[in-house]
């Protein structure tokens, strides 16, 4: 979608590339989607931020996961990443514009793991 492409390209290099990478340890945490629950208290700040923007955007979306002791190692375990339902223009949008504006690793498949949905944040 030619709208998302040129919101992408407007967050080619934004501030410091090395803020919010989940392997240089300098992570900043947030609590502001804290009232979906404890599992969505102290994410890292680029999740928080991505996740409140796609759900303003498409408020169809459900988030489905958060903070968890399974599955991966890193992401989910230490606040880097949650999931939301899936919605084929919130994946677009969040593949061409978030991931490139809070520098995530990429999006991932939406048909991995337990079912389709989107994998918000670092992996």
């Amino acid at each position: 979608d030619d709208l998302a492409m040129e919101q992408a390209m407007m967050y080619d290099n934004p501030g410091d590339a090395g803020f919010g990478n989940p392997y240089n340890g300098s992570s900043r945490t947030s609590n502001a989607l804290g009232s979906y629950g404890p599992q969505y208290q102290n994410l890292d700040e680029n999740v928080t931020m991505a996740t409140q923007e796609l759900l303003e955007k498409f408020p169809n979306l459900r988030l489905t996961s958060g903070k968890r002791n399974w599955g991966d190692k890193d992401a989910h375990p230490k606040g880097r990443a949650v999931d939301l339902s899936y919605d084929k223009d919130a994946f677009n949008y969040y593949q061409n514009v978030l991931v490139p504006k809070y520098k995530f690793n990429k999006a991932l498949d939406p048909d991995h793991g337990t079912g389709k949905h989107i994998h918000l944040g670092y992996y």
